[in-house]
């Protein structure tokens, strides 16, 4: 892991990155929808935080560089749901897309309606594992000056349809009321 120049965020490179977050509450511990994810706590790293009664976690998280900038870039999440896919409880399968190295594999009951995306790592031990899903709803702001290490990029075939659903999903939600 290293920090690089703004030059290496290039759209379609794919990065991990040690990645923060507060931890959030289950649905039955607020007043969060019902189709809110359900967090699996062992995914996480409890880290003492400077604010008292919020717990903050980290874990190591896979991006696709979805468009970039000086400084910046904005990017999807890569997550394995626990190794669940998108059959783990709250996740809307219909913004999520599989990602492979190998060769995409669906699990049973899975329904998924985008085409897999196909990742060209820059090593062997960069491969994704097969329970891989780029959730195309959510968008993350990463600032260039973390470390990350750059595993690969997504293989030239797949990237017109990678901005193609990123495109289709964020329509669904501009057009929806």
């Amino acid at each position: 892991y290293k920090v690089h120049h703004s030059s290496y965020f290039k759209p379609g490179h794919v990065f991990k990155v040690l990645w923060a977050e507060p931890k959030g509450e289950t649905p039955r511990q607020s007043n969060a929808s019902d189709s809110a994810t359900v967090v699996t706590e062992e995914w996480f790293q409890p880290i003492e935080g400077k604010y008292k009664g919020q717990e903050t976690y980290e874990t190591i998280r896979r991006f696709v560089i979805a468009a970039g900038d000086d400084g910046h870039c904005q990017c999807l999440p890569i997550l394995t749901y626990g190794g669940q896919g998108t059959l783990k409880t709250g996740v809307k399968a219909k913004d999520h897309a599989i990602i492979y190295t190998g060769t995409p594999a669906i699990f049973k009951g899975e329904k998924l309606e985008l085409d897999p995306i196909k990742m060209d790592p820059n090593s062997s031990r960069d491969k994704l594992d097969q329970a891989s899903r780029i959730n195309y709803a959510k968008i993350y702001t990463v600032e260039h000056n973390v470390k990350v290490h750059f595993i690969g990029k997504l293989e030239k075939s797949s990237r017109r349809k990678f901005m193609t659903d990123f495109d289709l999903v964020w329509s669904r939600k501009r057009f929806s009321y």
